[in-house]
C-alpha cells in the first residue's frame, strides 16, 4: 500500500494523475474487482442472501406469533327457522338445528379444537389425534378425537343429550364422565345436576331432524311435545299430566304444517288440543279427549 501511494504521488507530480480522486484503498478495491471479479460477485451474492434470509426468519416469526400466540378472533353462526351447514377450519362439517347459534375461533388452536354450542347441532368431526374436538354446551363437554354425533342443548329446556352415532366419545359435567359407544345417549339433568346414558332403540331418530323429518319412534308426548314446540317455535302445554307419559309413533315429512300433525296424532294419542290467546302469543293447550 505504501508503495502504492508513493506511485500516486508521482504521478500527480508529472501531472499524470489527480492525487484527490483516487486512494490507495480505493485504487485497491478497484484493482481487485478487475484482477478477480468472481470473488467481487461472490461477496455480493453472499449479502443478498443473508438479506432474503433475514426477511424470511422475520416473516416465519411474525407468522408463528400470529399463528400460536395471538388469541384467534371468535365468530358464530345462527339458524333460525332454517337448518344451517357449514364447515369448520378444521374441515369438520356442522348440521346446525333450528334456532341454534354455534360460535367457534377463526383459525383452531394447535391444542384442541373447542367450539361452542346453544341449541342442538350434528356433527361430522375430521379424525385428529393430537387436536381432540371439545364441544361446550352449557355445563357439560363432550371430547372427541373423529366422529359422528348429536348434541341437544336447548337452553330453554331441562336436559342436554350427545348421541353417538360413530365412534368414541367422552361426555363430562358436574364431575362425571360417561364414554359412549355408537348408538348410545348421555343425559345431563339441569335440576339435580346428574349425568348418565342409556342405549338408544332408534339412534337415527335423534337425527331425523336434518333434512326437516319428524320421526317419533315410541316417544312420550311430553318429548313429541318439547320437539314441536322448538321446531314450530310456538309453547305447548299439556294440561293433563296423564297424557305426558303416553307413547306414539309417528313420522312426518318436512313442509308438513304443526296443525296437520297434531291432528293425525290426536286420533291415536286419544287427546285434542286447542289455540289459546296467552299474552300475545298463541299457547296450544292438549287436554284429554272428551267421550
Amino acid at each position: 500500500m505504501d508503495d502504492f501511494d508513493r506511485l500516486l504521488d508521482e504521478l500527480v507530480r508529472v501531472g499524470h494523475s489527480p492525487r484527490g480522486k483516487y486512494s490507495a484503498e480505493k485504487s485497491w478495491r478497484l484493482l481487485e474487482r478487475r484482477i478477480n471479479p468472481k470473488d467481487a460477485y461472490r461477496r455480493r451474492f453472499i449479502g443478498w442472501t443473508l438479506r432474503a434470509a433475514a426477511v424470511f426468519l422475520l416473516a416465519i416469526g411474525s407468522w408463528a406469533v400470529y399463528e400460536y400466540v395471538l388469541p384467534s378472533p371468535m365468530q358464530s353462526i345462527h339458524a333460525e327457522g332454517d337448518i344451517r351447514r357449514f364447515v369448520l377450519p378444521d374441515s369438520s362439517v356442522v348440521l346446525l338445528n333450528r334456532h341454534s347459534s354455534l360460535a367457534y375461533p377463526k383459525r383452531f388452536s394447535r391444542n384442541d379444537r373447542k367450539v361452542t354450542l346453544e341449541g342442538g347441532a350434528y356433527f361430522e368431526v375430521c379424525k385428529e389425534t393430537r387436536r381432540p374436538f371439545l364441544v361446550s354446551a352449557g355445563p357439560v363437554t363432550v371430547k372427541v378425537l373423529g366422529t359422528h354425533f348429536n348434541v341437544d342443548a336447548f337452553p330453554a329446556e331441562g336436559q342436554i343429550k350427545a348421541t353417538l352415532l360413530e365412534g368414541c366419545v367422552e361426555v363430562t359435567a358436574s364431575e362425571e364422565a360417561v364414554r359412549l359407544h355408537p348408538g348410545e345417549t348421555a343425559v345431563y339433568t339441569r335440576s339435580n345436576r346428574r349425568l348418565a346414558s342409556y342405549r338408544e332403540q332408534e339412534p337415527e331418530a335423534c337425527i331425523s331432524w336434518r333434512d326437516g323429518t319428524f320421526l317419533f319412534e315410541n316417544l312420550p308426548l311430553s318429548e313429541i311435545a318439547l320437539q314441536l314446540s322448538r321446531a314450530f317455535q310456538v309453547r305447548i302445554t299439556i294440561a293433563d299430566e296423564t297424557l305426558a307419559d303416553y307413547r306414539i309413533r309417528a313420522r312426518f315429512v318436512k313442509g308438513e304444517s304443526l296443525d296437520k300433525m297434531l291432528a293425525l296424532m290426536q286420533e291415536a294419542g286419544h287427546f285434542q288440543y286447542e289455540w289459546k290467546k296467552n299474552g300475545t302469543k298463541n299457547t296450544i293447550w292438549i287436554t284429554k279427549e272428551k267421550r
